[in-house]
């Protein structure tokens, strides 16, 4: 009920150009639901040089629990200059 409530197609998750189809959670639906599991992320991010200019990005994300400071899920998420989208 809180996503058919809350979340805002186009606004908390939608199509990222460039991505095909498929819908994705956009940050401001990332931040609906931390609030709504009294959550807070925290990021690790990592830059590799790939050469020739390219860089890759690596970010991790933990969500910790406002109540206990524990990790209550955790995702990771890469991106490269070398995808067909940048060039």
């Amino acid at each position: 009920s809180f996503i058919a409530a809350e979340m805002v197609d186009g606004v908390d998750y939608g199509i990222i150009p460039g991505t095909g189809k498929k819908k994705n959670m956009l940050l401001p639906g990332a931040q609906k639901v931390s609030m709504f599991f009294n959550a807070y992320p925290v990021y690790d991010a990592e830059r590799c040089e790939l050469g020739n200019g390219h860089v890759e990005f690596i970010v991790k994300t933990t969500l910790l629990s406002r109540a206990t400071g524990r990790a209550i899920g955790s995702g990771i998420g890469s991106c490269a200059t070398m995808e067909s989208k940048y060039s």
